[in-house]
């Protein structure tokens, strides 16, 4: 099991919880879950036009009005969060980016895979 990465990032969740603007951070949340809304909708256009015989697990009327309608909604609701909360979504989103970086760049296994 994951023990010490659940512990780590249940320490920095409650740090966060605790020196952070409890509304911002409920923004910030709410706003990571806007972005999500938004790459499924996308996948799912794109997974019915790439993969149109593929076995799927739900049904998913109505595409691609509905999930174009998903988006848009999403948008809506993203641009109607404060401005503060969408500059700290970007910020976390290139923090995010930098680190994923730094670790990909470290740990990828095809670079591993030249040095065998």
């Amino acid at each position: 099991t994951p023990f010490f990465n659940t512990w780590v990032t249940g320490i920095l969740a409650a740090l966060l919880a605790g020196l952070v603007d409890l509304n911002l951070l409920a923004n910030l949340v709410n706003m990571g879950t806007i972005t999500a809304f938004v790459f499924v909708s996308i996948a799912v256009i794109v997974l019915r036009k790439t993969h149109p015989n593929m076995k799927r697990p739900f049904r998913a009327p109505l595409v691609p009005f509905l999930p174009i309608v998903s988006i848009v909604s999403c948008i809506y609701l993203a641009l109607n969060l404060s401005k503060l909360t969408l500059i700290s979504f970007v910020a976390w989103i290139i923090v995010g980016v930098f680190i994923y970086f730094v670790y990909a760049k470290k740990h990828s296994n095809v670079r591993n895979r030249n040095k065998v």
